[in-house]
Order: structure tokens, then sequence, then C-alpha cells
């Protein structure tokens, strides 16, 4: 996989997440659950579109500022509740690189960033 299917695929993977977490919370009628639920929705509203104009990794520098960060966001979340399943070898192995990979994007995402910020000034 290269690293514009990679990016895509984080991105596609938290989407799932934040559905499933969505659906989850919904079931729930207390107020913290209805605020997840709510905030899961947003989430899952916005990037289900900003997915559809992302096509890899130059793609994102088409953003506007706040997108560019919201999408960055959403892979910090995602690489933060990220799980790595220990109990087959390879398994563990290909999340670790994954998950190291997962890394190294974020990494260079705010990099690039940053130094768009700098040239700004």
């Amino acid at each position: 996989m290269n690293d514009d299917e990679f990016l895509i695929s984080c991105l596609k993977n938290y989407l799932a997440d934040v559905k499933e977490e969505y659906d989850y919370a919904k079931q729930f009628t207390d107020a913290d659950s209805a605020e997840i639920a709510e905030d899961d929705l947003e989430i899952y509203d916005i990037l289900k579109v900003l997915i559809e104009d992302i096509q890899g990794l130059d793609s994102l520098h088409d953003l506007d500022d706040d997108d560019y960060i919201f999408v960055y966001e959403c892979l910090q979340a995602y690489a933060e509740a990220f799980v790595i399943d220990g109990r087959d070898e390879e398994t563990r192995k290909k999340a670790e690189e994954d998950f190291n990979r997962l890394q190294e994007l974020l990494d260079e995402l705010e990099a690039d960033f940053t130094y768009d910020e700098d040239e700004d000034e």
C-alpha cells in the first residue's frame, strides 16, 4: 500500500470508528452520551465530505487551513485509539508497522503545516 492509499485507509478506518461510537452513544439518553453522539455525528459528517476530495497526500495541500487541521486532528485521534492486537505475532508486527507509519505521517503533516505557516509570515 502506497502512502496515498495508507492515508485514505486511515481516514476511512477512523470514519468507521466514529460511526461505531456514534451508534453506541445514541442508544443512551443521558446528557453525556447525547453530547458524545452529537460530536461524533458532526465529525462524521465533516470527514465524510472531506474524504471525497482527498486523493492522497498532495490533495491535502488543496484544503484550507481549517480542513487541513481537522484532518490532522482526526488522524491524531485515530492514532490515540489505535489497537495493536498481540494475540498473533504476524498480526502484531503488521499493526506495529502501521502504527509507526501513521506516526510518521502525522509528523510529516505537522511539519508541512508548520512550514506553510512560516511561509505566510
